[in-house]
């Protein structure tokens, strides 16, 4: 059974998203081949498992520890990494007992913030060595976790404690990607009304993020943004996911009403 561990806020996301290190009990790691032969990446062979990562977009993801874990031995785990290509392989032992199930983490810092992402198997189903498999994975930045919880990180906003409160819920907040999001894609303007006070499942990434109040009755108004601890608002502001305790990967702002419109 594997002790590679997952640490932190499970795919936070929401208390939601994923994160911590991941340690190897008894362990071989086995380098992803580059050449074509028995074994390679895309066909099934004796005591072997092998496979490719991708992102959502079908861009190969190269660094990813990818791990056959054993179902019945607690600290047998037999590792291995992506290359370029997002290819990997790795060798299993002749003489273990017990079969064997698949999974991918991937650690990767984006402006200054390592975050951890457990990536998505095609195929949770256990397999014996002397069979080998091929399990692919998609390292996905939104959408439902098989915990139930959410790939994506999550947004809140808090009304100032000195001005007048408002109902957050119908705030409608917009974040306009700043530059590629993690996985280097160009990512998607993303728009919602507060869920209470949060909007969960966003892509990671940099974003500009404005909001506007609109009252069931009466024109919208714009809604002023800082920090969490604040020291000035503005009607917009550029801001990063950062690692929580609690929250999972998050964005936190202080909120207060603007001028009307």
């Amino acid at each position: 059974m594997r002790n590679i561990q997952v640490r932190g806020v499970a795919m936070l996301v929401a208390v939601l998203s994923v994160c911590g290190g991941a340690g190897v009990g008894s362990t071989t790691v086995s380098t992803p081949p580059d050449d074509a032969g028995p074994g390679k990446a895309g066909q099934a062979g004796p005591y072997t498992m092998t496979g490719t990562v991708r992102t959502e977009n079908g861009q190969p993801v190269p660094d990813v520890e990818v791990y056959a874990d054993n179902t019945l031995r607690y600290d047998m785990n037999e590792t291995g990494a992506t290359n370029a290509q997002g290819h990997y392989r790795i060798a299993l032992p002749r003489n273990e007992l017990g079969t064997w199930r698949g999974g991918a983490i991937l650690h990767r810092e984006y402006h200054g913030v390592n975050f951890q992402f457990v990536l998505v198997a095609d195929d949770r189903t256990e397999f014996t060595a002397e069979k080998g498999a091929v399990r692919n994975f998609t390292w996905k930045l939104t959408g439902k976790t098989p915990e139930g919880q959410f790939y994506g990180g999550s947004l809140w906003m808090y009304g100032a404690v000195d001005a007048p409160g408002f109902d957050l819920s119908r705030v409608e907040v917009t974040l306009v990607p700043d530059g590629p999001i993690i996985d280097g894609s160009a990512g998607k303007t993303v728009q919602a009304f507060l869920n209470g006070s949060q909007i969960r499942d966003i892509p990671i990434g940099r974003y500009k993020v404005t909001a506007r109040y609109l009252p069931e009755d009466g024109p919208s108004q714009p809604v002023l943004i800082a920090e969490r601890r604040p020291a000035a608002y503005a009607p917009s502001i550029t801001a990063d996911f950062g690692r929580t305790n609690t929250l999972g990967n998050a964005m936190q702002f202080t909120v207060k009403l603007g001028a009307g419109e």
